[in-house]
């Protein structure tokens, strides 16, 4: 059974593209049985494929001794598998207090900074996780009585930047199975019992109910619709784009005027898209779009009533006039702007995820080609005050590599930038310049010099919503 399930880890890793020869792999490794499992696997994949492996573990400081013999267990695995490990500790829940945040998404915070940091030291490729598929039906769960669209139920992603889940492949019972089996020891963690998270009640009550009283292929089943609502997902965002274009008749910062017999003409759930499109593009934040929202845009539209205009939300008007469907900004709403300062944790406006920076040495800086880390010449800030917002109409910087000013538009056009992914783009900016076009591409006038004596370093960590495992990378 253990070489079936091997078979099927190396096949899965060949199918997805998560990684391949010659590469170095960061294994996020918690102690507990998947991490333990996942460790195996690669370092039976890496004796094969020329894989090397570093092991990483992260330390919460959440349960006291036991967090310690956790990351003492992982150093002595490592040590026995002759792989260097990598582990930090740090008192996630002081950090949750201070940013007045939740103890998961603090500890999601802390412990991907950590990761990615490892990645970079090491020159690695990707960062491996040990979620699985009982996980991913755990989650898709979640997100469907919490309440989400298409893309909520396409559920955790085998690839998402750096970040690969190499057992995504295989269920709960497998992965105990395979350890029993090999005889791996692992830790347990007991918060992984504790009915007071969510996604334990999910985990120990809902889902073996539903395997016992409904369908015992219930995992099974729900990550399929997982994969099909994930494909779905990517051929509708496409489809929108194009119709999007085919149905504007004029497109602004502040307003959208669509073709109405044009929209029209499209179904229900590509006129939604089409609407998601059109509100991200002038709001910054398509969020608000809800189910309700839609409904209430849609009946407006349908009714063909001129000049009836809804709210959506505090800043955007849908309604129609004699141009066509309008899709309009409120009147004096500024454009959402942050302004940070170096060293603050800042929360990425409409992206689940935050914008950490610190000043380091230049000695001591590693340049990493991940798109979302970033080190510019502190020297060339002016102040210590930078803002965080959305591209704009007639934003102009000096790519780095490039001798002259390039507009953004230009940019996106010559990088061949997906529509909806330009209109998601934010920007870092000090004093009127552009610092950087987060994860695309840093100004010229604030690259590191030779000369150079103190950097800053940017570094984006995403944060997924209602993603149920936290417990798989640390302690």
């Amino acid at each position: 059974m253990e070489q079936q399930f091997f078979r099927r880890f190396c096949q899965f890793v060949q199918d997805k593209d998560l990684f391949s020869s010659g590469q170095t792999v960061v294994a996020a490794i918690s102690g507990g049985v998947d991490s333990v499992v996942m460790l195996d696997c690669l370092v039976r994949f890496a004796a094969e494929r020329d894989l090397s492996i570093v092991v990483a573990h992260f330390n919460h400081a959440l349960r006291g001794e036991e967090s310690d013999q956790d990351e003492a267990f992982v150093r002595e695995l490592a040590e026995k598998s002759g792989l260097p490990c990598f582990s930090r500790k740090e008192p996630v829940a002081r950090f949750a207090e201070r940013h007045r945040m939740g103890l998961e998404e603090a500890g999601r915070i802390l412990r991907y900074r950590f990761l990615e940091d490892v990645r970079q030291h090491t020159a690695a490729h990707a960062i491996a996780t040990a979620h699985h598929a009982s996980d991913q039906a755990e989650t898709l769960l979640f997100r469907m009585v919490r309440g989400t669209g298409w893309r909520g139920l396409g559920g955790i992603p085998a690839k998402r930047g750096a970040v690969v889940r190499p057992l995504l492949f295989a269920y709960r019972e497998e992965i105990e199975a395979y350890a029993k089996e090999r005889n791996l020891p692992y830790r347990q963690d007991r918060s992984n019992l504790d009915l007071r998270f969510k996604r334990n009640v999910i985990r120990h009550q809902i889902l073996p109910l539903l395997k016992k009283e409904v369908n015992t292929k219930a995992e099974q089943h729900l990550n399929q619709l997982a994969e099909i609502l994930r494909e779905g997902e990517e051929f509708l965002h496409k489809s929108a784009e194009e119709a999007f274009e085919a149905a504007v008749k004029q497109k602004n910062e502040r307003k959208i005027i669509l073709e109405f017999e044009s929209f029209c003409s499209y179904y229900s759930i590509l006129q939604k898209y089409i609407l998601f499109l059109a509100v991200n593009f002038i709001h910054e934040n398509a969020d608000i779009l809800d189910y309700p929202a839609f409904k209430q845009a849609l009946r407006v539209i349908h009714q063909g009533r001129l000049g009836k205009f809804v709210d959506i939300g505090e800043r955007v008007q849908i309604g129609i006039d004699h141009s066509g469907i309008v899709i309009r900004r409120k009147k004096d709403i500024p454009a959402e702007t942050v302004s940070f300062a170096i060293g603050d944790l800042v929360k990425l406006p409409g992206l689940h995820a935050y914008l950490i920076s610190e000043y380091v040495d230049r000695k001591d800086a590693v340049f990493t080609p991940d798109p979302f880390t970033e080190l510019i010449d502190a020297q060339k800030i002016s102040g210590n005050i930078l803002t965080i917002r959305r591209v704009r109409k007639g934003d102009r910087f000096q790519p780095l590599g490039m001798a002259e000013m390039k507009k953004v538009s230009d940019f996106f056009i010559d990088e061949k930038v997906p529509l909806h992914e330009r209109w998601n783009t934010l920007v870092v900016e000090n004093a009127g310049r552009i610092v950087w076009l987060i994860g695309r591409r840093l100004d010229e006038r604030f690259r590191v010099q030779p000369e150079t004596g103190k950097c800053v370093k940017f570094q984006v960590i995403w944060t997924e919503e209602h993603e149920l495992s936290e417990s798989k990378t640390g302690s």
